[in-house]
This record gives structure tokens, sequence and C-alpha cells, in this order.
């Protein structure tokens, strides 16, 4: 079979589109890192995050954050510091049915538009937080949020960034309330 020379161009390049970036605004610029880890709500946070650099899920959502259709019947928030604000302690929330279903809502409208343009971030100390989200006859969905510089969130498929998002934004208080957390998931005082 013979394949012409400008087929073959506009296969490559669309294989590398969808392999690269995704082409899309669904979240699939995200680029997972590497190693990676798995929190089950049961087990609580663990107390040493120390070489995880992103969450693996055996049953993520399918093009978002979290799964749609049915509500958490529980999480937990695991706040770890950063290199600039290294400490050995963790912070660890606890978040009932309601607080995690209000979190996971807020998580679904989050937008997976790639992040575009100049931007300048603020200082990022490397902190960072995990969701755990329990569900009924689903398993344990985890999400990476990087909470200080430029933000991103992801469920180590799909991402979000805070950049120029309102949706993001609304995440961030929805969780700073249900937490009880009016100042942010930030670990000031180690």
């Amino acid at each position: 079979m013979r394949v012409s020379r400008g087929v073959l161009a506009v296969a490559v390049v669309a294989t590398a589109c969808v392999t690269l970036t995704g082409c899309g605004d669904n979240g699939s610029w995200d680029t997972p890192r590497t190693p990676t880890l798995s929190v089950q709500v049961d087990d609580g946070c663990p107390p040493h995050v120390t070489k995880a650099r992103d969450v693996v899920n055996a049953d993520p959502a399918d093009r978002t954050l979290v799964p749609s259709g049915i509500s958490p019947n529980a999480a937990v928030m695991c706040i770890y510091s950063g290199q600039l604000n290294p400490s050995t302690k963790h912070l660890a929330i606890s978040l009932n049915a309601t607080e995690a279903a209000q979190t996971a809502a807020s998580l679904q409208q989050v937008s997976l538009k790639r992040p575009t343009g100049t931007v300048n971030c603020p200082e990022d100390s490397g902190s960072f937080a995990i969701l755990a989200f329990s569900y009924p006859r689903h398993r344990d969905v985890d999400l990476w949020w990087d909470t200080t510089g430029c933000q991103t969130i992801d469920n180590g498929r799909i991402g979000a960034s805070q950049i120029a998002s309102d949706s993001f934004a609304h995440f961030q208080e929805t969780l700073d309330s249900a937490a009880k957390l009016p100042n942010g998931p930030y670990l000031l005082n180690p």
C-alpha cells in the first residue's frame, strides 16, 4: 500500500497533537508525574509523601476530575508543606458526606481548559494537598493539588489550572468553607 506524503504528514501531526496536547480543552493537556501514590479515605492521610509527585487512580473519572452522577460519602484532605517551608508535619481534614458532595460538585464545574498566554505566578513553596473521595459502589478517587504558585489540580489523567479560571476559584472557596479553612490549605506554621 502506498501512502502519500501529505496523508502521512497529516496523520503524524494529528497523532502528535492528540498525544502531546489533546488538541482540546478536556483536560488532557495535563502530564502525569511520577512517582505516584494512592490514598484511601478509610486509611487516612499518609504521614510522609516524600517522593510522590502525583496520584494514580485505579478507576478515575472520565473527562472530569471526579465522577459525575454519584456523590461521595466522605473525603479527606491531606495537606503537606513544600520545599520553601519544609516540615515533617502534615494536616489531615476529614469531610463528611455533605461537605464532600459540595466539594465534588464544585470540582465537576472546574474548567479543564488549557491555560494560555503569559502569566506571572505567585511564589511557589511546593506545598500540595491530596484530596481523596470515597464513593458508594465506586473506588476512591484521588486528586493532587499544587496549592501555591500557579495552582493546578489533577486526578493523574486530566487536570485543571487556576490561571484565569473563576470555576477554580469557586472550587477553592467551596473547599475552604467545607473544610473550615478560611485562609486556604496552607501550612504556614508547621
